[in-house]
């Protein structure tokens, strides 16, 4: 199976991990050639493609993306209409419509597509659910999702045009994926949505949610937070017990430098430490996804999961601004 990565710099890395660890040979797209050679020192490199068109034209299987968000429809369409099977970092788009377009081509195309979404499937998160379906918190009346961060942006992530909109279309889809894969459909939001310092879009967000299965949540995201504390990232409050993350656990390095190779650490179960199995996410994420295409069966997170994210960061936004 043949594999073109575009983006190899930043997170691209991780993909090219996974993929060195998985035994694959994937060839990139890279104008620079110092970077180029980095990579190929480092990875399984195949071939370097110095243009997008080059390796569209090839015979690969699979287009792996990680570039800026307002790439994602352009390039992603692109990759459609030359009989790719793709795979995208999130968000989907910075927008629906275009979520729904490249989703609608794909179907269309019978081509595999899915959103590199990687919370989606940590192991602390799947371990939480299903004690709470078991029934050992009682029954669940409140989740609460928050992350919060100093940090100043530099490069295409202050770029509109790439962006999207700031942090909720950023980062924020992550802890947007858990809250509603705890909470499940929502009835109504309240939001506040603002920007405190000189960026293209906001880096603070909080939201306040009512769900379909009369929960409550609550969701608070910023990126201009000084000397913010370590606490627990998601909790969920029954009428009989709680869980949180373990912050005592919790992998604090970036991504690319982190040992625990998960979102969260371990759990606390009504004031026990869990510890919970972990594993690579990434891996996780990207060997479903390759087997996916190898064995022409669904993929792991379909992306109408991705769009459901991106549509509830959108209402937040509008509810914000009425």
């Amino acid at each position: 199976m043949d594999i073109v990565l575009v983006g190899c710099r930043g997170f691209g890395k991780e993909h090219l991990r996974i993929y060195s660890k998985l035994g694959y040979d994937v060839a990139i797209v890279e104008r620079d050639p110092e970077e180029a050679r980095r990579c190929m020192e480092q990875f399984r490199i195949s071939k370097v493609y110095e243009n997008y068109e080059d390796a569209l034209r090839s015979n690969a299987d699979i287009i792996d993306l990680v570039v800026p968000d307002g790439l994602h429809y352009e390039m992603g369409t692109l990759a459609i209409r030359a009989k790719k099977n793709l795979l995208v970092e999130k968000p989907i788009t910075p927008d629906i419509d275009s979520g729904i377009s490249l989703i609608q081509q794909a179907n269309e195309s019978k081509l595999k597509f899915m959103v590199a979404e990687q919370f989606y499937f940590d192991p602390s998160v799947a371990e939480a659910i299903r004690r709470i379906k078991n029934g050992e918190i009682g029954t669940p009346h409140t989740v609460i999702v928050r992350h919060q961060s100093y940090r100043k942006l530099e490069g295409w992530r202050n770029e509109k045009g790439m962006v999207g909109r700031g942090i909720l279309i950023d980062e924020g889809t992550h802890y947007i994926d858990t809250l509603l894969n705890f909470g499940g459909n929502f009835r109504s939001l309240r939001s506040f949505v603002h920007r405190t310092w000189d960026y293209v879009g906001e880096d603070t967000a909080e939201a306040v949610f009512n769900f379909e299965n009369g929960m409550h949540g609550i969701f608070f995201y910023s990126w201009n937070y000084p000397e913010y504390p370590l606490i627990p990232e998601f909790e969920i409050i029954g009428d009989n017990g709680s869980i949180y993350e373990d912050v005592g656990t919790k992998p604090l390095e970036p991504w690319t430098q982190r040992k625990r190779k998960t979102a969260y650490g371990d759990i606390i179960v009504n004031g026990k430490h869990i510890p919970v199995e972990t594993y690579d996410v990434i891996e996780k994420e990207i060997g479903g996804f390759l087997e996916s295409v190898e064995k022409d069966e669904p993929v792991p997170m379909p992306p109408e999961i991705a769009l459901r994210d991106i549509i509830t960061i959108d209402r937040i936004y509008k509810a914000s601004s009425d």
